[in-house]
């Protein structure tokens, strides 16, 4: 051996990385656009793609509801959204509503178009539809503080009224 190294090789057989499955649920507010697959094979450490979200109306993706960075084990992540609201402007009045699942409108608030300060006086009518959506309800506190009004006329479609929804007029 006289001092020389002496050099082993051993053979490994090849050892399969540990995949995992990644499943994005995207909800019932929005569609996948472009971006990585719903469904999608990742090895052990790696990290998933994210899909590409677009909300419906009246919806708006805020964020996954977990880490898919560095996955260790087969996950669900599901797309959180916030419902936004709405507004236009019919006649003197800019009214405010959000969307429900199937596309009819809650009222949750109304000012005067016109001057944003004096606030709503005078006969209000609910109207039968915003932006073609149908007027279904109004919501919690959407006319609070409306003093000025005298008379406020309700269409039979609109089927919910919230609580305190016309407090303190």
């Amino acid at each position: 051996w006289c001092g020389r190294p002496i050099t082993w090789w051993t053979t490994y057989p090849d050892v399969p990385t540990q995949k995992w499955a990644v499943t994005f649920d995207l909800g019932e507010h929005g569609a996948r656009t472009g971006g990585g697959e719903l469904v999608q094979e990742v090895a052990d450490g790696a990290a998933a793609v994210a899909p590409e979200v677009q909300a419906e109306d009246g919806w708006e993706f805020s964020y996954w509801d977990m880490d898919f960075s560095s996955v260790s084990g087969d996950l669900t992540v599901a797309a959180v959204y916030e419902q936004v609201e709405l507004e236009t402007t019919i006649g003197d009045v800019k009214w405010r509503y959000r969307l429900d699942g199937e596309g009819s409108a809650t009222i949750v608030g109304a000012d005067n178009a016109a001057d944003l300060e004096s606030g709503l006086a005078g006969e209000l009518v609910i109207p039968l539809e915003l932006d073609g959506h149908k007027v279904t309800g109004i919501g919690d506190w959407a006319f609070m503080f409306c003093a000025g009004l005298t008379s406020v006329t309700i269409p039979s479609c609109v089927t919910s009224i919230g609580r305190s929804a016309f407090v303190w007029c």
